[in-house]
């Protein structure tokens, strides 16, 4: 039998469709066709490496330009057992990897012409038990939005304008330590840097 009509073929098209989706029967499942476009491939943000501290790369550049227009160089401490590392106060110690340095004009001249600072990485914990053992020894703490300070507050000696001495700033990321809250301005995280 020859189809010479377009309405024939398209009755007989129907009919075969309607078969097979008739009750009891499962409909035909389309095979998959190949896309011309790809969808984009999201890759994680590469997380930077951390760079070991140093206590070149732990010190801003405007304290670098201050140390060198005094002619100080940096040594790490304690060094030959003089000097102390202001994290060793923390429960458990110092964090793991950190550096505590000191400027002045020789390591070998004893003086009270130094700067003492030191940086290491944190984790919540660690942080969280230190705040506390440094307000247990009498400093004081200050929430800011660059993180927690403990300071030594109403300091007649080596404190700055506002007479904190010695003080910490947690930050999420890590510690930072300087002889006054003021200097804590020029104490980077390594990768800052760059």
């Amino acid at each position: 039998m020859k189809l010479t009509s377009p309405a024939a073929a398209l009755a007989i098209l129907s009919v075969i469709t309607l078969a097979g989706c008739a009750p009891g029967t499962a409909a035909p499942t389309p095979s998959p066709t190949e896309s011309s476009t790809q969808a984009p491939s999201i890759s994680p943000t590469p997380t930077p490496e951390a760079i070991d501290p140093t206590c070149d790369n732990i010190a801003t550049p405007e304290y670098h330009a201050m140390a060198a227009a005094n002619e100080w160089v940096s040594w790490t401490t304690p060094r030959n057992g003089i000097g102390s590392n202001p994290f060793d106060v923390f429960p458990g110690g110092a964090p793991a990897g950190s550096i505590s340095c000191r400027w002045g004009s020789d390591p070998d001249v004893a003086t009270d012409n130094i700067l003492d600072m030191a940086w290491g990485r944190i984790d919540s914990t660690e942080a969280a038990d230190a705040q506390v053992a440094l307000e247990e020894l009498g400093f004081q703490r200050i929430d800011a939005p660059e993180g927690v300070y403990l300071v030594t507050p109403n300091q007649e000696f080596m404190a700055d304008e506002e007479g904190y001495g010695a003080s910490y700033l947690f930050t999420p990321e890590d510690v930072r330590y300087a002889m006054s809250k003021a200097e804590l301005a020029y104490v980077q995280a390594p990768e800052e840097s760059e």
